[in-house]
């Protein structure tokens, strides 16, 4: 279930369902009636954008959500994006606690010049910052596979196997890169990692894999 930039759903949409009780019970009935429906094993929740003020109500939407999926015998992820400062994580440990899975987006640091996608210190400290609240049995790490590509400060998503241009400066994540973060992950414990995304990607991080 995915709402935030890319994704077509408003922000402005996404904070009002989060803020009314009465479209979020209806929200996560609907949603429980989907996965028992569907068979599935459980839901996957990424809503992004969200300020720290409003990840409270996130929180509450999680919690009521898992306690559904729960009574059905479905489980619940949620993604959550990185944040530097505590005022996020009290919200963080009621999600952690409530969801089965939580999953950390440790990419889009933001740069006006041509930068590391994810750099090395960046992730570990924005991990180590949500391991004070989630226990690392239960974070997975997202990590990026894409490329950058610097238009002026501008930036577009590319492809390991796209990158080559003459009009614009590209940052891609490798082999190499993404070996050093899986052992940086290693040494904090987190064990599960994802990564988005899927496709173009340098091959070679199969095979260090």
């Amino acid at each position: 279930i995915m709402s935030g930039p890319g994704a077509g759903a408003k922000k402005d949409e996404l904070i009002a369902l989060l803020k009314n009780e009465e479209l979020r019970e209806k929200q996560i009935s609907l949603l429980v009636q989907l996965a028992v429906e569907e068979k599935y094993h459980g839901l996957d929740l990424d809503f992004e954008s969200i300020e720290p003020k409003n990840l409270p109500d996130l929180a509450t939407y999680v919690e009521d959500l898992a306690l559904a999926l729960h009574t059905q015998g479905k489980t619940l992820a949620v993604s959550i994006e990185t944040h530097p400062n505590d005022v996020v994580l009290s919200s963080w440990q009621r999600i952690g606690k409530a969801a089965d899975n939580v999953r950390l987006m440790a990419y889009g640091k933001k740069s006006p010049v041509p930068a590391p996608i994810t750099d090395l210190a960046w992730m570990r400290a924005r991990v180590s910052h949500a391991l004070r609240v989630i226990p690392k049995e239960k974070l997975t790490v997202g990590l990026p596979l894409y490329c950058l590509r610097w238009e002026g400060s501008t930036t577009r998503s590319s492809t390991w196997q796209k990158y080559h241009t003459q009009t614009s400066s590209v940052v891609c994540e490798n082999a190499a890169s993404v070996k050093e973060k899986v052992y940086i992950l290693h040494e904090l414990g987190i064990t599960d990692i994802a990564f988005w995304r899927l496709g173009g990607e340098d091959p070679k991080i199969w095979e260090n894999l």
